[in-house]
């Protein structure tokens, strides 16, 4: 059985719960827990249970965005806590003291904008400038209960001993961080709840509800689950991948997000709901050609609508869009503009003509398409100073290839890197790609003068390819830093080189060898994003050497458009053999390209990938 289908004292078999402790594993008794994430706004940076003032040992990190739930007990205190997921956001502890002395419940947490405090009847709410609420009671009231915003503040007024009914605020608002603490004496049992609301109403409504039935609450949100996967996602096409697919779609499905505020106006997939809460520009990309799959294609439509809603100066697609002002600050972005200045590897107009071909909504795509051609002349606008047709990118993290050795040999400023402009391969590579799919969205339109526009960029992006990157002795696309000088790396850059060539072409020959090479790129799970015999290869570090599936699935489709089918089908192969080398489905970050071992961020929304590659409608025979 899917080992996401456990949950600790109660199995849902059909909803792909369990607990999921950041560790991976718990043993012995826990009797604290560490860091928990509540939906994409509240963080509990820190639970701890008291007896007498004495910390109970054991606290480790829990990762909980979904339902699930988790019995603690230990001779002391019988703890029961639970959430859910989405706009459902509830945390409550069931405190029943079987000790001696009395017990204190210490919540230490953080909302990602600053907050001020409310008390009314009963209830605190910590209000923060998203427009989100989080409601905290305790029922029955215990003895003494106290909020403030600062850790220190609350601790002193708690370790004075006063004694009273009710709540007690200390402290003046100073940022996001919250401290809730509340004590029972011996004997008593309570029930300690938080909720997250967008008003004072919906979050004391899920209080309430958390507080009279939390059963209720969790068969709720088993039900959207059910509902979800019964509703919207289609069979899994390949016998034997069930689990890999029921993963998939959990993970694309709990990574998305709805702060309906502006400009992130419509839902969107974080690539990773609590370390990226933001929408990125190629990530949403290829969540969008994966959301294509469900039932109905809304939500592939929906995915692109922020981006496409705001383009900016010269048509330019935005890197980032940020979900408030105040994080905007933290993020070293100027004033309090929501967008990011740079932009991403440009993949939209291969999403919009993929997403397309699955729902045939030619109104949509004539709303498109001019965004497309708009953002496509900005890269010849914006990151071609020198007019050689060969554009380069503004910044690693533009690039996407954040840490790439590429990267080396210009000094870093921060935590920035400001190697402008870089023309590389892959940049280039997509471009081609992105004006071909554009030609021929314009040709099904009728629309003649921009797919003669889009056919004449490819073209001529192509032959300028070959003639300033791609090295004949070496038969491999480099790279030309700021000075013109070729970096001569072999990196997963310049094997998506493929992504502009035509079967036949000269170089594909030479690009497949060193691909195929297993002393460069052809790992026991390939592609790893530096070849194996380069000095700066390593198998821990993000684009220094781990493989990623974005960009296999980049090169697969590549390969069968170069009529390489057998090699297609084996790296797909190998793709899905690796999200699964550690005897269950993973879909994380980036991979070990020689053990398959799972790294970086978990549950991370573009290796939802795989879903694709085992869709027989899209081309994969797997």
């Amino acid at each position: 059985m899917n080992s996401r289908m456990q949950s600790a004292g109660n199995l849902v078999g059909s909803t792909g719960w369990k607990a999921r402790f950041w560790d991976g594993a718990v043993e012995g008794t826990v009797a604290a827990l560490g860091r928990i994430e509540v939906g994409e706004v509240l963080t509990l940076t820190a639970v701890r249970l008291l007896v007498d003032g004495v910390e109970l040992p054991g606290a480790v990190e829990a990762s909980a965005w979904q339902p699930w739930e988790v019995s603690l007990d230990t001779p002391q205190v019988a703890v029961r806590r639970s959430t859910t997921f989405e706009d459902q956001h509830v945390q409550w502890f069931e405190i029943q003291s079987a000790a001696a002395g009395s017990i204190t419940v210490w919540i230490e947490f953080e909302t990602r904008s600053p907050l001020k405090i409310a008390i009314d009847d009963g209830v605190v709410y910590w209000e923060s400038e998203l427009g989100r609420v989080v409601a905290v009671a305790c029922n029955p009231a215990a003895t003494r209960v106290v909020t403030g915003c600062e850790a220190a503040d609350v601790r002193r007024l708690w370790d004075a001993g006063v004694d009273f009914n009710g709540w007690a605020q200390v402290g003046e608002l100073r940022d996001s961080h919250g401290v809730v603490a509340c004590g029972l004496p011996a004997g008593r049992s309570g029930v300690l709840a938080l909720a997250v609301g967008r008003t004072r109403q919906e979050a004391l409504e899920k209080l309430t509800a958390a507080q009279g039935s939390p059963q209720t609450v969790l068969e709720h949100a088993r039900g959207t689950w059910e509902q979800f996967f019964a509703d919207n996602v289609p069979a899994c096409p390949r016998a034997g991948y069930e689990e890999l697919w029921r993963e998939a779609w959990y993970v694309l499905r709990a990574n998305r997000m709805d702060y309906a505020n502006p400009p992130l106006s419509h839902p969107f997939t974080s690539p990773s709901k609590f370390n990226y809460p933001h929408q990125w520009l190629w990530d949403s990309a290829f969540h969008a050609i994966v959301w294509r799959w469900l039932k109905s294609s809304d939500w592939a439509r929906m995915e692109l609508s922020n981006l496409l809603e705001h383009p900016l100066e010269h048509g330019r697609l935005c890197h980032e869009i940020h979900f408030s002002p105040w994080v905007c600050e933290l993020n070293y972005q100027h004033g309090h503009q929501p967008f990011a200045p740079t932009s991403q590897p440009p993949v939209m107009a291969i999403a919009v003509e993929l997403v397309h071909q699955r729902d045939k909504n030619d109104q949509w795509l004539r709303q498109t398409l001019p965004k497309l051609v708009a953002y496509l002349q900005w890269w010849h606008i914006a990151r071609d100073p020198d007019h050689d047709d060969l554009a380069g990118w503004g910044c690693g993290w533009e690039s996407g290839l954040d840490n790439s050795p590429r990267w080396d040999h210009v000094a870093q400023a921060g935590k920035l890197w400001f190697p402008a402009p870089v023309e590389a391969t892959e940049l280039n590579a997509l471009l081609v790609q992105e004006w071909r799919a554009v030609a021929r969205l314009a040709g099904h339109l009728g629309q003649t003068k921009i797919q003669n526009l889009a056919e004449s960029w490819a073209g001529r992006i192509k032959s300028a390819m070959i003639e300033r990157l791609w090295d004949t002795a070496d038969e491999f696309f480099y790279c030309r830093d700021h000075r013109e000088k070729p970096i001569r790396m072999k990196t997963v850059g310049g094997l998506l080189g493929l992504l502009a060539l035509d079967p036949g072409d000269a170089q594909v020959s030479g690009l497949l060898r060193h691909l195929t090479d297993e002393r460069e790129f052809w790992t026991p799970y390939p592609i790893p994003s530096v070849a194996r015999d380069e000095p700066s290869f390593t198998t821990g570090q993000m684009w220094r050497g781990p493989t990623w599936i974005n960009t296999n699935w980049l090169l697969i489709r590549s390969l069968e458009r170069l009529k390489q089918g057998t090699l297609a089908v084996e790296l797909a192969r190998r793709t899905l053999a690796m999200v699964q080398s550690e005897g269950s489905a993973k879909l994380w970050e980036w991979y070990d390209p020689i053990t398959g071992r799972a790294l970086g961020n978990k549950d991370y929304s573009w290796s939802a990938l795989v879903i694709d590659l085992l869709m027989d409608q899209s081309g994969h025979a797997i």
